[in-house]
């Protein structure tokens, strides 16, 4: 005879003895109602309990329309940046990977104010384009 604690419909924990018989069914039960929603969190993109179950990552993939939204506004972005001159176009992506103005200065062996203002200019101009669309 084996034991287990279970769980009554009222709250309360219990000790009940089993046969090995139904402990064997129990544990076998158990282990494919497990295996039925591994294969549902799986298999279905978008599962309700999949944040709970696999975190973030896999519960919030991307679907086919993101990923072509996303590549689209890449591609969008890269053309407005080539009304940017060589140098703006570097200070920016030093921007973008968030490096202070100081730090790109000092990288670029120039003053705080030129960096700015050719930010700046970069700026009105990437504005510019953009309102086109």
């Amino acid at each position: 005879m084996y034991y287990l604690l279970c769980e009554l419909p009222n709250g309360t924990m219990a000790i009940v003895e089993v046969a090995e018989e139904v402990l064997a069914f129990m544990l076998k039960n158990d282990r494919e109602w497990e295996n039925a929603e591994r294969r549902q969190r799986e298999h279905v993109m978008f599962h309700i309990d999949g944040m709970a179950y696999e975190g973030l990552d896999l519960s919030n993939r991307e679907t086919p329309e993101d990923f072509i939204l996303k590549k689209e506004e890449v591609s969008q972005i890269n053309k407005d940046l080539t009304v940017l001159t060589k140098v703006q176009y570097r200070r920016v992506i030093m921007r973008l990977a968030e490096m202070t103005v100081r730090e790109t200065a000092e990288q670029e062996g120039t003053s705080v104010n030129a960096v700015e203002e050719s930010l700046m200019q970069a700026r009105k101009k990437l504005e510019k384009t953009r309102e086109f669309f």
